[in-house]
């Protein structure tokens, strides 16, 4: 009962992440407009690039925050898809109240968003796993991070295949999953 939950609350952990995210990004829109223009959120432009590195950021903390409180270094990587799952439950229920509709389209951008930011998350999750949470030695991850989230969205914007995008970060995640896997029955 315990262990779930734990679960449960890093899944709420992620929810609140995402929902941190969304408040600094409309206060950044409101305190700086000409660089942070919800107009431009479908274009290549400086407001992409702030809002992949507010969610980035956040989702970096959070994970961060939860390795440093993991009571044995093996759950961190679970703990950290856990937190990866609420920021994107959160970003797909606030797409779908802004699109109440469904088509083939918005499945895949919710498959994506699902897959980026948990793919995301458990790569902070492996870091931390293996190296501790010295931001000195974890500060390549968070840039894998902002890259991994930054090409997903210009990818979308660019038009590219998004069900080929979702298969490419689905493989990347369940790599991630075969290495924890794998590194996990290593240290026992």
């Amino acid at each position: 009962m315990q262990l779930m939950k734990s679960n449960i609350k890093f899944f709420f952990w992620g929810i609140l992440a995402a929902a941190g995210a969304l408040v600094l990004e409309i206060l950044l829109s409101i305190i700086f407009p000409s660089m942070i223009n919800p107009a431009l959120e479908t274009q290549l432009s400086s407001t992409l690039i702030v809002l992949v590195l507010v969610e980035e950021i956040l989702a970096f903390i959070f994970v961060w925050k939860m390795a440093a409180q993991a009571s044995e270094k093996n759950l961190i990587f679970p703990q950290a898809m856990l937190i990866g799952l609420g920021f994107s439950a959160a970003e797909i229920i606030q797409n779908a109240a802004l699109y109440p509709y469904l088509s083939s389209f918005l499945l895949s951008v919710y498959a994506g968003l699902l897959l980026v930011h948990t793919v995301t998350a458990l790569v902070y999750g492996y870091t931390f796993m293996l190296r501790g949470i010295s931001i000195t030695k974890t500060w390549p991850a968070f840039l894998i991070g902002i890259v991994i989230h930054f090409l997903f969205n210009a990818a979308i914007i660019g038009n590219v295949n998004y069900w080929l995008l979702d298969g490419i970060l689905l493989i990347f995640g369940v790599f991630l999953c075969l290495r924890y896997l794998k590194t996990k029955s290593l240290s026992k």
